[in-house]
């Protein structure tokens, strides 16, 4: 499009958000195309100083170089020009404390039911927040709108076991219908990971599935399931080993560090304590004025 149309903002928007998205589904490194990411979103603005996509994707640059107060502004721009736009509460809720972000994940998803990413985001808002019954609801209607999506898998089997419900967390596994070589490496492993929890017998097996799924950790999306079976297993070592590995490569993944039960094993570490300090961007709730 940008080539017809060299002036065309929306393209340019969407160029950066897209970049973003390649970074956390890929091996595509963040730090590698981010000034790019933040010239094309710039120019959209230059074109068009109104521009909702380009608003909205400058400001995730600047989450992710956790210049937060910049994202903030610039996502509420983002809404006062369009407060129907899912995508712009969506990101918004990303960088407030979980309560006033969960009533904006809340907002998009009655904007945009079929959105995959909110329902994802939604998952993760409610396992911050410890409520796991609507963590299997959001995870159960991600899976009803992409059955390939390994990440609904995990949000279950996270949510079954603090449920103590782990023969549904090694279930959970075989809902999922994963397309990709990676994708079918992680739910293998995550079934194996959560069978051991039921019979220790398999926990040598389990151990080495994880670390065969090292080879795909530069995907933060992979790291990020490979920390939770890590943590799983009670092997809290490699688990902060990628921590300190995926934070610097996707700072917006991390900023729940402090908040998420997933990492209460790692809670007092000097090596995790200094991690979360350096990239937690939520608490609970907004600070008083």
């Amino acid at each position: 499009a940008i080539a017809l149309d060299p002036n065309y903002a929306d393209a340019h928007a969407l160029l950066a958000s897209t970049l973003l998205t390649l970074t956390e589904r890929s091996d595509l490194p963040l730090k590698s195309v981010e000034s790019r990411m933040r010239a094309e979103a710039e120019l959209a603005l230059q074109l068009d100083p109104h521009n909702v996509h380009a608003l909205v994707a400058l400001g995730n640059v600047d989450a992710n170089d956790l210049k937060l107060d910049r994202a903030r502004q610039e996502y509420r721009q983002a809404l006062a020009l369009d407060p129907s736009n899912a995508g712009a509460h969506l990101n918004y809720g990303n960088d407030l404390a979980l309560k006033p972000g969960l009533a904006e994940y809340q907002e998009a998803m009655l904007l945009d039911p079929n959105n995959a990413i909110g329902w994802s985001d939604l998952a993760t808002q409610d396992q911050d927040l410890g409520d796991y019954a609507q963590e299997i609801t959001a995870a159960e209607a991600l899976l009803r709108l992409d059955p390939t999506d390994v990440d609904s898998a995990f949000y279950l089997a996270f949510a079954y076991q603090q449920l103590q419900q782990l023969p549904l967390a090694v279930k959970a596994f075989d809902r999922v219908q994963p397309a990709t070589a990676p994708d079918r490496a992680q739910v293998a492993a995550g079934r194996l990971a959560y069978q051991a929890l039921l019979d220790p017998k398999l926990h040598p097996k389990a151990q080495a599935a994880l670390q065969q799924l090292i080879r795909y950790a530069s995907n933060s999306d992979a790291a990020g399931n490979l920390v939770q079976l890590y943590l799983a297993l009670g092997e809290a070592r490699p688990a902060l080993q990628l921590l300190e590995s995926a934070c610097p490569a996707n700072p917006v993944g991390c900023g729940d560090l402090a908040v998420n039960p997933l990492y209460r094993a790692l809670h007092g570490d000097p090596r995790f304590e200094a991690l979360a300090k350096k990239y937690t961007t939520v608490t609970l709730d907004a600070p008083p004025a």
